[in-house]
């Protein structure tokens, strides 16, 4: 987001109608096809299976009477999270805030350049504060375990909360940042290539294997658990912001060949409804169960990589009945809001006797007037352009 929020930003002045087409845009590609899919498990769900543990009267409680709002304004984080609807839609909350905030962080970058790195900097530290004192105050695990009470603590005082994951967000929009300002063109050392790669595989493997002696009984102190929390997010983003980093730049190697093989590209667009639906092919699985699963590795291989397949082939339906069509209305509505804001706000006076180039155009002669770019769907600046065929006072209008 913040490379081409960048981009956007270096062909030209920052304008009004930036912002509103901005917060729109994330609103109307989320919000249709997450609320969608909320209609139509909530009701139906509990029809399309059966067992002796499939829940008769549905997974989520009251159907999510008093609780809908909350996900449609992306608060369920915050508010009545011990009744949250769709359960692992709390992401949804924390990443729509996240970018409510963004532009505090970005304009620093694009108007200060490396210094305004100091907001996301003293963003990231303070995310390193607030997760070690609540995980040190609560007595965290350093993983949620939902075997006992603590698992529930875990999850809604610290887990979902957006001042404390909101760190590998910062460490994101830096990356995005640094492909800006490098124009993905940097060149490094090979001893620092190599260097960055063997840090970023030491911290990854450390954040997923450094709790490998806790998960067998030889638990972690209080003290240590709280500098994990506070650390292991961030970590895992930084090491993969590197590789982000080194593929972009020319560094990636064979990973790079891999993340870019083409059978990627159509798998990546359903990635969003694949996130929305996934958890409803768990719960099919595990409640229309005649027996108990037995854990072990070949049987949660299969149970993955069915529900791995099961999650994309609905996903695909999903996206092609709840996301696509709006996706395809977005910009008739932005031409449309773009229209109204123009009248309302008066940025285009139709001045007198300015011939337009195209019958029934707007008329307009200001050298600083901002024209609404239909085909992209920006705000950009729009030039005039005076012709020799015409007399030095009359002004041509191009578009």
């Amino acid at each position: 987001m913040t490379y081409l929020v960048m981009k956007e930003l270096q062909k030209g002045r920052l304008s009004i109608g930036f912002f509103p087409k901005f917060y729109f845009h994330r609103f109307w590609r989320l919000t249709p096809p997450y609320m969608l899919v909320l209609m139509t498990y909530v009701p139906l769900y509990k029809y399309i299976g059966d067992g002796p543990v499939w829940p008769q009267g549905g997974v989520e409680k009251d159907e999510c009477e008093d609780t809908w709002w909350t996900n449609l304004l992306y608060v369920n984080n915050l508010v009545k999270t011990d009744e949250m609807c769709m359960g692992w839609s709390w992401y949804l909350a924390n990443d729509m805030q996240f970018y409510v905030i963004s532009p505090l962080i970005f304009l620093p970058l694009f108007y200060f350049g490396y210094a305004g790195l100091m907001v996301p900097g003293a963003m990231i530290v303070g995310c390193f504060i607030s997760a070690g004192v609540i995980s040190s105050e609560n007595n965290l695990d350093p993983n949620i375990d939902i075997r006992n009470s603590q698992g529930n603590d875990y999850f809604d005082v610290y887990y979902i909360k957006p001042y404390n994951r909101i760190g590998p967000y910062l460490v994101g929009m830096i990356t995005g940042y640094l492909l800006y300002r490098t124009d993905c063109k940097a060149r490094l050392n090979k001893k620092v290539v190599a260097m960055c790669w063997v840090l970023a595989c030491v911290v990854s493997l450390a954040v997923v294997y450094g709790l490998y002696e806790h998960t067998k009984g030889d638990h972690l102190s209080s003290d240590v658990a709280a500098l994990y929390n506070s650390l292991h997010r961030t970590g895992w983003a930084m090491a993969v912001a590197w590789l982000i980093f080194a593929c972009a730049n020319g560094y990636g190697g064979i990973i790079n060949n891999i993340l870019s093989w083409p059978a990627l590209v159509p798998l990546s667009r359903l990635t969003y409804t694949a996130y929305l639906v996934h958890p409803l092919i768990i719960y099919f699985f595990l409640f229309s169960e005649r027996r108990f699963f037995y854990l072990d590795n070949n049987n949660i291989i299969f149970a993955f990589l069915g529900t791995l397949a099961m999650s994309y082939m609905v996903a695909y339906v999903a996206s092609m009945a709840y996301e696509s069509p709006f996706l395809g209305l977005e910009k008739p509505l932005l031409k449309g809001v773009g229209k109204c804001f123009r009248r309302a706000t008066g940025t285009f006076p139709p001045p007198a006797g300015t011939p337009t180039g195209r019958p029934g155009a707007p008329r307009r002669d200001s050298p600083a007037a901002v024209h609404y770019n239909h085909a992209k769907g920006q705000v950009s600046d729009y030039q005039p352009r005076v012709t020799p065929s015409h007399p030095a006072n009359v002004i041509k209008v191009s578009m």
